[in-house]
């Protein structure tokens, strides 16, 4: 706090006089103490500092407020996991004090628990839950493969860490059985139903509680006149606890979750979810639940549920609510929901209310911003390099004598300095190949090649450093530190095996410099006395600045790459060479005229954007599942991904398969392009710099970096540098419309995944059967979908609709593949115009079909449209429809569905064994006619060898006349066993099929 008097206090008055401390006071704080509760001086109860109480209408600034949601998120999780639930001991606690006999409790309190037979509600609850799922008896798991298995709940979704499971009466030995394998359907008590249902009677509880303890609070203090003696909230939901003979753990958890913000709606902002963002994590929370085995309780299986229910967003909601809020960022314009807020939500839920302050600042302040500016018109450059070890062959004894020549082409070794070389390289090798050996049988065959690959960048990086002796300082950063010990086996790297090689290359290459270069490793862990990581960067840089000694600090990005302020003195190797670049408003006094930047950086490869979800489920590794998923559903809020892309994500967690991460995701580009940011922003502190800054990317930076949102203004010398680079390299940069375009790509082809294994099982499974029926009768009553209606659905891969609010798209496609093309070209067009539904519409006995089945004849523009894979099963299902309705109004004919083993071999058949199929294809993709005729050969072959005593026999039917002036007839192939009939309606809407060719069809259909 500043106060008046202090030398804080007089520099606030003079650069910041608008403060005015003589009325206002200045609280600075930092963020883990600005969101956590402190214990009062007075009393047992705790603080919140961002309460309203405490904040009342002070204006709140956020410096670095981007940085704010990855420390909210961690206090939320952390919080939730220091209130897990014992399921099942819970509901026991709540079923006694339900069924207890009522005359033995407080009349005062069981008056407010009876109003509006809230209690009876309640009880009726308990014990439905009790009657289906056995609650009160004990859960115990067989045969299950680990110790610890979690079950991840939101929105619509449920996902497990390893396979799915059932619950299982089993009476004989008095418990319910959780087992992975399906129980008969009398046996099965449906676990997954439970653990919701469970989940909705613990809300209810906590809702009632609140209620019904302010219910007592108000009665209490009512015939209290000393105010302060009133009976505090949290009190009466106690007293009644106790009245329900509910436990002191019980009592703690439920003290916990009335605090959080949903339930204390006083102090929350109200939120609306009509809109597109915020539909499951922000609206629903996260669900964990973990089925623990222990010798502790070998009778029962542990059943606990961690509920993490508030947001960050959420949190800067409340704050907004009491009064203004500034936050304050340089890449806050950066959109990611990884490590920055939720905007797209707070822009829905805040309205006029969420300010952009960099519009209304002038343009003179906006030009101070712009250090790159400054530095061009001194004409200091940047030379922008990109790791060179993809010709570089790891473990051929050589890589570093290729890397030489490319960075040093015009260096010449001396025989010694080849000798040393020559020895240093057979130890790389030789690590490379203990690498390669440690990693190539694991479940990511490609890991020993990443981490060797890593380690050559670095190598690369070093060279070059080292090969130009003008470059004073120079820093390296990577998403994982090094470990000091020579440890193979793991995916960080050794410390040791680094300082060998960085001492073997300053031998080769700098043996012409009086004071050898130093590498210093900047990390806590890696100091022998755990110096502060500001202590080890003063050390380091006293280096140049003092001993005239050239440095690279190496270090990660959560480390060095962000906060840190890395300019240092002008030293001997500086001196006479920099270039002046100081803003206009600059005071004289300010030391950074006497500071000098970092000459280069490297930029490793970011591999740390998403927490990585550990490979097995334990107890202690609860936060990171929990995080890894949290981030996920924040994609899903943000329409990123789908809640069906979080599921088959997680199946092949559970299963050890592989998965790729969502990198081709607006967030994933963001984050990395945020790290990087920050991370060159280390450069861009003093106020000179040297004539030549070097940057040096790592693998995959410049594909994954996006700042085309940001000004000039907002982009150091570095930044601008990476930015023009990419341009000139024509460099394919992600941006939102690409990555637009990607995410419908996948979209599409995770439909079209999902149909052909339906179509694989239609033949041997009636629920494949049902599940194609019901996704294509889907289709053709939804051909677009509102938010609501696809969120119903999201879960099933084969609705992967796309997010647009068009209701025709062009998309270019050669067979089953697809382009979602920038220019938004095509050879296929979605639309209801290519469906023919005009000409449809022109029919009235099919406008009338339509109308009664609720199966739309022109799309409506809502939030999404089918993709081109549903558009295909589309066109078949109105063909089917159409089809159908036609023959059986013009031909004496019952068209049914076949059964298995045929199903979906034809779309119907007869009676008299006439199999008919519809066409109402106008794609690029279409079948040639010989190959159409073929296929229809091989199904009817098919048939008739499995039912060899019939006649069968195949009516194939295009609905619609074919455009041009071309005439078609009606016409017999295969020994008149197979029939085409050229189309149904004319262009108009009208039957259009002759007479005679009537009487043909008629005679065909009828044997």
């Amino acid at each position: 706090m500043a106060h008046a008097d202090t030398p804080a206090a007089h520099y606030l008055n003079r650069y910041f006089p608008e403060i005015n401390l003589h009325r206002h006071q200045l609280v600075l704080l930092t963020w883990s103490k600005f969101t956590r509760s402190h214990p009062a001086f007075f009393g047992t109860s705790s603080i919140n500092l961002a309460s309203t109480d405490s904040l009342g209408n002070a204006m709140i600034v956020l410096d670095e407020i981007d940085e704010m949601k990855g420390i909210l998120v961690n206090q939320i999780i952390e919080e939730a996991l220091k209130m897990p639930l014992d399921c099942l001991a819970f509901f026991r606690e709540l079923y006694s004090a339900m069924n207890h006999p009522q005359k033995s409790r407080s009349k005062q309190i069981m008056t407010i628990l009876r109003c509006n037979q809230q209690f009876s509600q309640l009880k009726k609850q308990t014990n439905k839950l009790e009657n289906a799922y056995k609650l009160t008896m004990d859960y115990k798991t067989v045969d299950a493969l680990a110790q610890t298995n979690f079950i991840f709940n939101v929105s619509s979704l449920t996902i497990t860490s390893s396979h799915a499971w059932w619950s299982q009466d089993d009476p004989d030995n008095k418990r319910v059985v959780l087992t992975k394998v399906r129980p008969e359907v009398s046996k099965n008590l449906h676990f997954y139903g439970m653990i919701g249902e469970l989940h909705r009677l613990l809300k209810t509880l906590i809702r009632l509680m609140n209620a019904w303890g302010g219910s007592y609070q108000d009665e209490v203090n009512s015939h209290r006149t000393d105010l302060d003696n009133q009976l505090r909230l949290e009190d009466a939901v106690r007293t009644i606890g106790d009245a329900l003979w509910l436990s002191q753990e019980t009592q703690r958890t439920v003290d916990r979750l009335t605090q959080q913000p949903e339930v204390k709606q006083a102090n929350f902002v109200p939120t609306r979810f009509a809109d597109r963002c915020g539909q499951h994590l922000q609206k629903y929370g996260l669900q964990l639940t973990s089925l623990t085995d222990s010798d502790a309780h070998l009778n029962r299986t542990q059943i606990e549920v961690v509920n993490v229910q508030t947001t960050p967003e959420k949190f800067l909601l409340k704050l907004v609510k009491r009064g203004i809020v500034v936050g304050l960022s340089a890449t806050v314009n950066v959109e990611t929901v990884l490590n920055n807020f939720d905007f797209n939500f707070l822009r829905e839920q805040l309205g006029e209310r969420l300010i952009d302050g960099m519009k209304n600042l002038p343009e003179e302040v906006l030009s101070e911003f712009d250090v790159s500016r400054r530095y061009r018109e001194k004409e200091g450059k940047v030379r922008v390099l990109e790791v060179t070890t993809q010709s570089a062959i790891c473990e051929s004894g050589t890589c570093l004598r290729q890397l030489i020549r490319q960075r040093v082409p015009d260096f010449r070794l001396s025989k010694e300095q080849q000798s040393w070389l020559k020895e240093l390289e057979q130890d790389v090798k030789q690590t490379m190949k203990k690498v390669h050996q440690q990693f190539q049988d694991s479940q990511n065959p490609d890991y020993y090649a990443f981490i060797q690959k890593r380690y050559l960048d670095l190598f690369d990086s070093f060279i070059y450093f080292l090969g130009h002796p003008q470059i004073p300082t120079f820093l390296g950063l990577q998403s994982i530190l090094p470990k000091r010990e020579e440890d193979y086996q793991s995916l960080q790297m050794s410390g040791r095996f680094i300082e060998n090689v960085w001492q073997g290359l300053t031998q080769a290459l700098c043996s012409a410099e009086a004071i050898q270069p130093r590498l210093c490793m900047i990390a806590k862990k890696l100091s022998p006395n755990q110096d502060p990581i500001e202590m080890q960067v003063a050390t380091a840089l006293k280096l140049p600045a003092k001993e005239a000694t050239r440095v690279y600090l190496l270090s990660a990005y959560a480390t060095l790459g962000v906060g840190q302020n890395l300019h240092y003195p002008i030293g001997k190797l500086e001196r006479g060479r920099t270039l002046a670049i100081a803003p206009k408003s600059a005071r004289a006094s300010d030391q950074r005229f006497k500071m000098v930047d970092i000459g280069g950086v490297y930029l490793g490869q970011v591999t740390n954007v998403f927490t990585q979800i550990p490979a097995v489920a334990t107890q202690q590794n609860r936060f990171q599942w929990i995080k890894g998923f949290y981030e996920l559903l924040g994609l899903v809020d943000n329409g990123e991904i789908s809640l069906a892309e979080v599921d088959r994500y997680a199946r092949f967690q559970g299963q050890g398969i592989p998965v790729r991460q969502f990198r081709q995701t607006l967030s994933y580009v963001g984050a990395h392009t945020r790290i990087i940011l920050q991370a060159v922003g280390r450069l861009d502190r003093a106020f000179n710099k040297l004539p030549e800054t070097t940057v040096m990317l790592g693998t995959e930076v410049a594909d994954y970096f996006n700042v085309t949102m940001l000004a000039d203004y907002q982009l150091g010398s570095v930044a601008q540098a990476i930015r023009d680079y990419q341009r000139q390299k024509k460099h394919l940069i992600l941006t939102p419309d690409q990555i637009q375009g990607i995410h419908w790509l996948e979209q599409t082809c995770e439909t079209q995944r999902a149909v052909d294994e339906m179509v694989k099982h239609l033949q041997k499974k009636e629920e494949a059967g049902r599940q194609y029926r019901r996704y294509r009768e889907t289709l053709i009553k939804y051909p677009t979908m509102t938010m609501h209606q696809y969120n119903m659905r999201q879960t099933k891969p084969e609705f992967a609709y796309l997010q647009r609010n068009d209701t025709a798209y062009r998309v270019q496609r050669e067979g089953e593949n697809f382009d979602f093309k920038q220019d938004h070209s095509g050879n296929m067009e979605v639309s209801a115009e290519r469906a023919d539904l005009p000409i449809i519409d022109r029919n009235p006995g099919l406008r009338r079909l339509f109308n009664e089945n609720q199966w739309p004849l022109s799309w409506q523009a809502t939030d999404y449209v089918m993709n081109p894979a549903q558009f295909d099963s589309y066109l078949g299902i109105l063909g089917e429809k159409c089809g159908q309705y036609l023959i059986e109004k013009f031909w004496p004919v019952r068209l049914q569905p076949l059964t298995l083993p045929n199903y979906e071999l034809f779309d119907f058949q007869t009676k008299e064994h006439v199999l008919v199929d519809f066409k109402h294809w106008r794609q690029p993709h279409r079948r040639d006619v010989g190959d159409e005729r073929r296929h229809v050969k091989s199904k009817l072959t098919e048939i008739q060898q499995r039912d060899p005593g019939k006649n069968w026999r195949v009516l194939i039917v295009n609905l619609l006349e074919p455009v041009g002036t071309r005439q078609f007839h009606s016409q017999k192939l295969r020994d008149d066993r197979i029939m085409e009939v050229p189309f149904l309606l004319n262009r108009k809407g009208e039957f259009a099929v002759t007479m005679a060719d009537q009487r043909e069809i008629g005679d065909f259909l009828n044997g």
